[in-house]
């Protein structure tokens, strides 16, 4: 099987995930992706999070019955180490790392991140013309020579996790 792996805080999720995930499905002909709600992430406050139960129902409420979209616990804080007991335990499985662009900006900081690079493929989404910004970004250079990538443009949606909570506050 060909799986796709969404990994993130999805604090909260939105439609913006749900239209990579389709994309995904289509372009990269994915038999189906896998959303793996991180507890937490080290690299952001624990105490801007909702709780990981109540960010893994929002997740199942938008997706719904999605039939190739599923929801997959994960107590794993490190990606590197959830791709490898993800490849030990689905031998058979091909996976594909699924990231927006925006998330190269950071990705030099992820532990351990060049293995995650050379363990699977990746899918970068980037909403119109962020991809250029990521050619500066330190991870990139790893990634064009090292790495299995695919890059998918995608109409700019105005979803972000961050201007939701942002909003939120705000009102």
């Amino acid at each position: 099987m060909k799986i796709g792996i969404l990994g993130g805080s999805f604090n909260p999720p939105h439609r913006g995930h749900l239209h990579i995930s389709e994309l995904a499905l289509q372009r990269l002909k994915l038999d189906q992706i896998w959303w793996i709600v991180t507890e937490k992430n080290p690299l952001k406050n624990a105490k801007d999070y909702e709780a990981h139960v109540v960010r893994m129902q929002n997740c199942q409420v938008l997706i719904g019955a999605h039939p190739k979209i599923k929801i997959l616990q994960n107590n794993e804080i490190y990606t590197e180490n959830l791709i490898t007991r993800l490849q030990a335990k689905h031998k058979n499985h091909r996976f594909t790392f699924i990231v927006g662009a925006d998330v190269l900006e950071k990705f030099h900081l992820w532990k351990n991140f060049k293995k995650i690079i050379s363990k699977i493929d990746l899918a970068i989404f980037s909403r119109e013309k962020f991809l250029l910004k990521i050619q500066k970004f330190p991870a990139w250079k790893f990634v064009k020579t090292a790495g299995r990538y695919s890059i998918f443009f995608t109409r700019n949606h105005h979803f972000s996790s961050t201007k939701i909570r942002e909003h939120d506050l705000h009102h």
